[in-house]
């Protein structure tokens, strides 16, 4: 069934359904837009995204506010926001993120990723070095 027929067939069954509320047990295959598309996957639906300072190392707390602001793990979302960023936003966080990159990268390798679970600050700036990756 293509993603346009689970979507009708869910409007049938009078079971409209945004993505928090899908059922993540069965499988959605579709492209890219698609799925945008559906599940409203665009920079303005974006999560809000707050840190906790006491959860990242003391020399990258400086970035917590590019962390906030571009460290979207969703591929889709994420990918909307770096092409609907101006060119002078992408540059600050060009040169702001390459100047902390080893140190980023220090940590996201260091003991917390052998824990069975990593704090929500460990996968944001995860995902910042994405963006990061991804806008150059």
């Amino acid at each position: 069934m293509s993603d346009k027929e689970h979507k009708n067939q869910r409007k049938k069954n009078g079971k409209e359904e945004n993505a928090k509320d899908a059922e993540w047990n069965t499988w959605i295959v579709a492209t890219g837009s698609e799925l945008k598309e559906t599940f409203e996957l665009t920079a303005e639906n974006r999560p809000t995204i707050k840190l906790n300072p006491e959860h990242v190392p003391d020399e990258l707390r400086v970035l917590i506010p590019y962390a906030e602001e571009w460290g979207i793990d969703d591929d889709l979302i994420r990918a909307d926001v770096i092409g609907k960023a101006s060119p002078e936003a992408l540059k600050d966080l060009i040169l702001t993120v390459s100047n902390y990159q080893d140190s980023i990268n220090e940590w996201l390798a260091g003991p917390e990723a052998y824990q069975d679970k990593q704090t929500k600050e460990y996968h944001t700036f995860s995902a910042l070095l994405m963006t990061f990756d991804e806008a150059r």
